[in-house]
């Protein structure tokens, strides 16, 4: 393995390419590497199988890098895994700067433990990925916050660097850490997919009915119990498609059992897993994209529907707040249903020409929000990265890790 001239960035992420059913981080972190790996250079750890695989990849090869796109990826076994080889590993992995992702993440644990100790004296930068959202933390929230208690008593993120992907997360960083000195955050918005030439719609809208989607791992973070109190009422016929990894087996029984009680003219079904190629497609033979999420960071799959010209319906809690204005979709509260279900109903009662004003808002709306926001944050990560690994080459000494 040679050391490239360019800024090294070391990141550690639990799942990567080929796999997608770990959903946001791993998909913007393909993103980043597709924009900007010409000028920076990605060495990637990640585990050697998808997320809620048991099994590895086939035909893969561990204890060596592959070439992903333009980034090396080296997938870890459970044994690689395990402390002493993990800080081989990253002892033997050239790098300017350690990016990691998740606050909870146990590669993003072990890695601060070894910066505490003064086993790591790279810079690390920390992407929480919505992991310390009130949503988040509601979830485990005595093993999550004790867990924090213990970090800020030993300092174990006095001397990282922050980067957020939200106005919330700058928030939610500060009111946990916002005690802490020179607490160093760079707000920078997810880098989004690249997005395709518009497909064209070949269902016909027609009034009396609907066709919703919910694209998302089925997980309680993303409230799919909500979706049964939302259509619970509404009239006409209605189909909801989930798209998407079962993540948590017993709150999908949960879900189904509150779904069973719904009228006859509601149907809802599960599709299982779409692969990346394929989303735009999938999403713009839909009437509405639903997602009622405790908390997003920054929604992907919300991006990605309003690109393929699907209208979404969403909870206020993800940074896309001001898609009511711009007739692109609607933004509510969760603790108004009603409002949910007055929408649905708007949608199954409305035709092909009334949804066809939402759609082209849809698409105007996301892809403005492409080429208009895209730019700017590949050129913030840009400086961001490259900033951070000229202040690392000025400081470092050799053999630091």
């Amino acid at each position: 393995m040679t050391t490239a001239k360019r800024p090294i960035t070391l990141i550690l992420i639990d799942h990567y390419l080929p796999g997608y059913r770990s959903g946001g981080p791993a998909r913007t972190t393909a993103n980043t590497v597709e924009w900007l790996g010409d000028d920076i250079c990605f060495y990637i750890l990640t585990k050697d199988r998808d997320y809620g695989e048991s099994v590895p990849y086939p035909d893969l090869q561990t204890g060596m890098w592959h070439q992903v796109g333009k980034a090396q990826v080296r997938y870890l076994s459970p044994q690689e895994l395990m402390l002493p080889n993990l800080f081989r590993i990253l002892r033997d992995t050239p790098h300017d700067i350690i990016y990691t992702n998740s606050t909870f993440s146990t590669r993003t644990v072990v890695v601060l433990i070894f910066a505490r100790l003064g086993l790591v004296r790279k810079p690390i930068i920390l992407a929480p990925r919505g992991s310390l959202s009130a949503g988040a933390l509601g979830l485990k929230s005595a093993k999550k916050r004790l867990y924090l208690a213990l970090a800020r008593l030993f300092g174990l993120y006095e001397r990282i660097h922050w980067h957020s992907t939200s106005d919330d997360e700058i928030r939610d960083i500060r009111s946990i850490f916002g005690t802490q000195n020179k607490l160093s955050i760079t707000h920078i918005p997810n880098l989004p997919t690249p997005i395709s030439d518009r497909i064209t719609r070949t269902r016909i809208k027609q009034s009396g009915s609907a066709r919703i989607v919910m694209l998302s791992r089925i997980s309680r973070m993303k409230n799919l119990e909500f979706v049964a109190e939302a259509l619970n009422g509404v009239q006409g016929v209605v189909i909801l498609d989930f798209w998407g990894p079962i993540e948590d087996q017993a709150y999908w029984e949960s879900c189904l059992h509150k779904f069973g009680k719904l009228p006859a003219n509601i149907t809802i079904r599960h599709q299982g897993s779409v692969s990346p190629d394929r989303v735009t497609e999938v999403l713009s033979q839909y009437d509405l994209f639903f997602m009622p999420s405790l908390s997003e960071n920054f929604g992907h799959a919300i991006l990605e529907a309003l690109c393929a010209g699907c209208p979404v319906l969403i909870s206020d809690q993800t940074p896309w707040k001001d898609i009511n204005e711009r007739g692109a979709g609607w933004s509510l509260p969760l603790a108004e249903p009603n409002r949910f279900r007055s929408v649905i109903q708007s949608i199954v009662d409305a035709d092909e020409a009334t949804l066809q004003a939402f759609i082209d808002n849809a698409y105007t709306y996301g892809s403005g929000y492409y080429v208009s926001s895209s730019k700017v944050a590949v050129e913030d990560t840009r400086r961001l990265l490259v900033e951070t690994a000229t202040i690392s080459n000025g400081s470092s000494k050799d053999g630091d890790l």
